[in-house]
């Protein structure tokens, strides 16, 4: 697959839009990886860009669509990970849209959210992804995020 991702570990990749993040996210699920992917992107948009066959697509958003699964805030995206990691074989999990969640969450609550993700991910032998613009984040955010999260 040629990324390097190893389990039980959690990775930041700082890209300006999620393109390595979905491409990884697919080639993992294309080798039989159980994929759940949290995204700000339009779920059909990206059936069609990138496929994500047998990847579980939820849509980070406040608009409800029906036909869609979304997800609002950061307790629907913990609890929704929580059963997908009680319930996955071989689970990565992506997160693209950390900027939003940080303008409508605060950037503490994200961060906390992100630790204790991190703490599951790693004793369910899973990997997680979190796709993030670089711009987006202040320094010091920043290298709280890279202190927590192995950078790509």
């Amino acid at each position: 697959m040629g990324y390097g991702l190893k389990k039980a570990r959690s990775y930041l990749i700082l890209e300006e839009r999620p393109n390595l993040a979905f491409k990884i996210l697919n080639d993992y699920a294309s080798k039989g990886y159980s994929g759940l992917c949290i995204t700000r992107e339009y779920p059909e948009t990206l059936r069609r860009e990138y496929g994500l066959k047998g990847v579980q697509i939820y849509w980070l958003t406040d608009l409800p669509v029906s036909g869609e699964r979304c997800v609002r805030n950061l307790l629907d995206i913990s609890l929704l990970i929580e059963s997908f990691l009680n319930s996955a074989s071989n689970p990565i999990i992506l997160i693209d849209g950390l900027e939003y969640l940080i303008s409508r969450e605060g950037f503490d609550a994200t961060y906390h959210f992100i630790q204790r993700k991190r703490n599951q991910v790693s004793v369910h032998d899973a990997i997680l992804l979190l796709s993030c613009s670089p711009k987006a984040i202040e320094e010091e955010k920043l290298a709280l995020l890279t202190r927590e999260l192995v950078r790509l």
